[in-house]
């Protein structure tokens, strides 16, 4: 079973992507293989920004390719708490079971999950 960090903070653009790049570079330089995992990204207008960085990122290192969806199942427009965005878009519920389900994809597939 891989190895699960968490990535977090309080707030927007306080470097939660830059972090979890850095490390996806430092596990890489050591062999180890890790998978990023976003579960939710808000503020996508139109592009998941943040997690496309990390979509590409892991390519670059490991020269596979992984879906935005593998990645960040969860996308919505409003820069808001998720909860928020999700009942501005009048978008169904988030169900956890299908973020459950990327982080344990991921987890296959690598030594390391980092979820952001």
């Amino acid at each position: 079973m891989a190895k699960t960090f968490f990535i977090t903070a309080t707030a927007t653009d306080v470097g939660k992507t830059y972090t979890t790049i850095r490390l996806l570079r430092a596990f890489a330089k050591r062999g180890v293989k890790a998978v990023p995992i976003k579960p939710i990204e808000t503020g996508v207008d139109p592009v998941a920004l943040d997690a496309t960085k990390l979509q590409k990122e892991f390519e670059n290192l490991y020269g596979e390719k992984r879906t935005l969806e593998a990645i960040c199942p969860y996308r919505f427009v409003l820069p808001a708490a998720p909860y928020i965005s999700q009942r501005y878009e009048k978008a169904p519920d988030i169900d956890l079971s299908i973020i459950d389900d990327a982080v344990q994809q991921a987890a296959q597939k690598a030594d390391v999950v980092l979820i952001e």
